[in-house]
Order: C-alpha cells, then sequence, then structure tokens
C-alpha cells in the first residue's frame, strides 16, 4: 500500500480526547461497552477502489474487497463509518472499534443500547461477544474509571507513578516533571487558564480584603516557590551552593503537593543551568 497511500487523500475524522469523554460521561450511573470485531475489515470498499489494494501473491493477483490494515485512511474511515451508525442516539459514543453506551437511569442506558443494537444490525456491523460488558456500575477505559462518583485515575495505569522513588537530584525531577508535562495544556490553553486563574485570583483577593479571609492554599504555594527561588539568589557567594540544595529541597516538598503546572515550570526555570547532578536532600540546614 506504499504508492497507494501517496494518492489517497485523507479525511479528518478525529477520535474523541480524554476530556471530551469525561464531559459526556458526567453523571452517569450505568454503563456498557461494545467491541467490534475484526475492525477494519467490517467496512465494505466500494467495486471502483478494490482494484487500488491489488497485491501479488505465489497465487497470482489478489485484492481486498473490505477495508485493509495499512491504508493511510483506514483509521479515520473507520471511525467516521461508525460515528455515523450511531449517530442521533443519546448516551452512545465510539472511539475506534469501542461504543460507549451509558446513561443517568437504568431505563436510559437500555434504551441506548436496545437502539445501538439495531443500528447495528442494520448497517451489518458484529460484535465480539467475549469482549462486550454490560449493564456495569463502573466503566475502565481510557486509562480512567468511571462511575456514579465521577472519573478517578485506574490505579494500574499510575502505579508506576505512585510508586516512583523520590529524585535525589534536580536532573531526576527534570526528568520526572517533564514525563509528567507531557499532558499538559498548549500554550493557547494554558494562557487561557492562567486568565481564569488570574481573574480568580483577584476576586479571591477582593473577597479576602472585604471579610478579612487568608490566602488561598494555591497562593500560598506559588508565594512558598518564589520564597525558595529569591532564597537561592540572594545568599552569599561562599554558601551559595549550599543553600541552593536547601531552597531546592524546600522548593520540591512544596512542589509534591501541588498538581499545577504553573509551580512545576516555575520549578524547572529556577533550577535551569545548575548542577544536575546536586543532591536535593541537606542535613546541615534547619
Amino acid at each position: 500500500m506504499r504508492m497507494p497511500n501517496t494518492a489517497i487523500i485523507c479525511e479528518r475524522h478525529p477520535m474523541p480526547t480524554a476530556d471530551e469523554l469525561i464531559h459526556k460521561l458526567n453523571g452517569a450511573k450505568v454503563f456498557s461497552k461494545l467491541d467490534l470485531c475484526h475492525r477494519y475489515h467490517q467496512i465494505l470498499l466500494a467495486p471502483e477502489s478494490r482494484y487500488i489494494t491489488t497485491f501479488r501473491t505465489h497465487k497470482g493477483l489478489h485484492r481486498y474487497v473490505r477495508l485493509n490494515y495499512g491504508t493511510s485512511a483506514a483509521s479515520e474511515v473507520f471511525q467516521y463509518a461508525i460515528s455515523q451508525a450511531i449517530a442521533g442516539i443519546d448516551g452512545v459514543v465510539n472511539i475506534s472499534e469501542d461504543v460507549l453506551i451509558f446513561g443517568k437511569t437504568q431505563l436510559d442506558h437500555d434504551t441506548a443500547l436496545k437502539t445501538v443494537f439495531e443500528r447495528l444490525r442494520q448497517v451489518d456491523l458484529t460484535l465480539n461477544k467475549s469482549k462486550c460488558a454490560y449493564n456495569k456500575g463502573t466503566l475502565e477505559f481510557f486509562g480512567m474509571i468511571f462511575s456514579a462518583d465521577g472519573v478517578s485515575p485506574d490505579p494500574k495505569k499510575i502505579e508506576a507513578i505512585v510508586n516512583a522513588p523520590r529524585p535525589t537530584n534536580v536532573s531526576g525531577v527534570h526528568s520526572l516533571l517533564d514525563d509528567h508535562l507531557d499532558d499538559q495544556p498548549s500554550d493557547e490553553e494554558e494562557d487561557e487558564i492562567v486568565r481564569n486563574e488570574q481573574d480568580q485570583e483577584n476576586e479571591e483577593d477582593e473577597r479576602s480584603e472585604k471579610l478579612n479571609l487568608p490566602d488561598s492554599v494555591a497562593r500560598k504555594r506559588r508565594k512558598l516557590m518564589l520564597e525558595h527561588a529569591e532564597q537561592m539568589n540572594s545568599r552569599p557567594a561562599e554558601d551559595a551552593n549550599h543553600r541552593k540544595k536547601c531552597a531546592l529541597d524546600g522548593m520540591w516538598s512544596t512542589l509534591v503537593n501541588s498538581a499545577n503546572v504553573h509551580d512545576i515550570k516555575a520549578y524547572m526555570e529556577v533550577t535551569k543551568g545548575y548542577d544536575r547532578n546536586n543532591s536535593l536532600n541537606c542535613e546541615q540546614c534547619g
């Protein structure tokens, strides 16, 4: 399929993201998951397109009748075909060969499930019975667990992170934080998040002045981060390196209690250029 793929015009039919999935399944209490058999091979190719898939074997020339693996547009075509088959049904979403049915009540769920079965029958799509799950109170999917209580990470997926040893030097911290920043928002999304946070903090400041309330936990963390950064820059030259270790250690202690991407990036900015092999542990300073 190398040559045909150069001429195939790919259409964009993106799959739902994790955020979209969380939004759609919010409030659902009953779940089912359907798995389609043979994936791409369930989609028939138009007769005039089949010759494109011709390949040579020791028994002569053959061609595919159904959508084959290796076609550059296969995943988009398959996603579109399945989404069209279930279009208009409330409480249903598909990601590739997985079709999720959910409802806030048993009746909502059962109605959606019955409608999906009818639609799949109409378009001759078959299910893999051994991989289907019906009428569940929880749903494990996309590395998350959905239930009536909301969404939580799958413990099996985060086991390595939870059990990861505490970094002992700056290099180890940067490596760990780089891994966690992979799924963070883009610059445009981050700018919007920052604006929203600033607006919220301004509102908090106004309420705090009126009610004499203490600073929020998030702002306290940021202030502590800045204090540690100032410590690193204000110490005399003779003990600057030692004090840097203390400040970095304090920043790390603050950081492990914060999931805020701005705290993480602030830490990485402050430690930029610092000896990456220096220990973060210090027993000499209080």
